[in-house]
């Protein structure tokens, strides 16, 4: 428990997760500003755990797909995070499954995945994420968001979050820009 991964680039694990707490007890962890990609199965699995907070991190082309909170966690708060499919991949960019209870998915940008965010689980609540092309400045090599990207200024005021993935403080508009960087 009370486990901190953060400022991490993860990628090309060709047989494996980038990140996974898959039993025990991991209460109260938190996974922010990292990069994750390339490897071989999902971007994070979120196996088991009350309380896991997974925020500002960029992950794309992770096999499987991005982000699977799944099994018995609990109470499990995904916020501002990018999460990118190079091309219109099979599987999933955030999969909550149904054993899970109490999820709050907020301010997330999930593209190009056949499954952008998929709910399982009991009592989830989710709320300004963004499904279609946010318009990255590059999906290539920058996925900050370019002056007409339709996720700026349209999140919800998280408190956990008050930074973006650069530092910069949120929001810098009337609302907060949903994924990782604040415009």
């Amino acid at each position: 428990s009370n486990n901190l991964i953060e400022r991490c680039e993860i990628y090309d694990n060709p047989f494996g997760y980038g990140i996974q707490f898959y039993s025990g007890t991991v209460d109260n962890t938190i996974v922010r500003f990292n990069k994750i990609h390339g490897n071989g199965q999902w971007g994070i699995l979120l196996g088991s755990g009350d309380g896991m907070l997974v925020y500002n991190n960029i992950m794309w082309d992770n096999a499987s797909g991005e982000i699977n909170n799944q099994y018995n966690g609990t109470n499990t708060k995904i916020y501002n995070n990018t999460l990118y499919a190079s091309t219109n991949k099979p599987g999933y960019g955030i999969y909550v499954g149904s054993g899970t209870i109490g999820s709050i998915i907020k301010n997330n940008i999930s593209y190009n995945r056949t499954v952008p965010i998929s709910n399982n689980g009991t009592n989830t609540l989710l709320s300004n994420n963004l499904t279609t092309n946010p318009m990255f400045v590059n999906a290539a090599s920058d996925f900050h968001l370019q002056a007409s990207s339709p996720a700026i200024n349209a999140g919800v005021a998280v408190p956990q979050v008050p930074t973006d993935f650069d530092g910069v403080l949120r929001p810098q508009g009337g609302a907060y820009d949903i994924g990782a960087y604040e415009r």
